[in-house]
């Protein structure tokens, strides 16, 4: 048994270790928070109240790509809204109608395709943490 709980302490610990070794724990490099729902990185940032920049990532946080890409964007607060994304040179611009409040209490549920690569769902609590 001693063994056993051994073994789940370290395979806790490692897994851990490996979501901060893909930068979940600190900013990305245009100041927002990060997540791998790939094999890429997706990026979010709030832009006031109600946008939300979305730049999606290589493996090394780098080479933000929009051409043959696209992201879809809701948030769950009092209701789940859709939110509205137009690419940019090196990121999507998403807005958000219908009173959202990317300060306040909810969740931002991101799908991505990055450069034709599908990726899973990312999820981050709103506000945001990254600055």
């Amino acid at each position: 048994m001693k063994a056993f709980k051994s073994s789940l302490f370290l395979g806790l610990m490692l897994n851990f270790s490996l979501v901060f070794a893909h930068g979940m724990n600190k900013p990305g490099p245009n100041g927002g928070e990060i997540r791998m729902p790939g094999p890429f990185h997706t990026e979010a940032k709030a832009e006031g109240a109600n946008k939300l920049k979305v730049y999606l990532l290589d493996m090394n946080f780098k080479n933000p790509v929009t051409a043959n890409s696209s992201v879809e964007v809701t948030f769950s607060g009092h209701h789940k809204t859709k939110a509205s994304c137009e690419k940019s040179k090196d990121y999507f611009l998403c807005s958000f109608e219908g009173g959202v409040d990317l300060q306040k209490e909810g969740t931002i549920e991101i799908k991505a395709v990055r450069d034709s690569k599908k990726g899973s769902i990312a999820t981050y609590k709103t506000p945001l943490m990254a600055k």
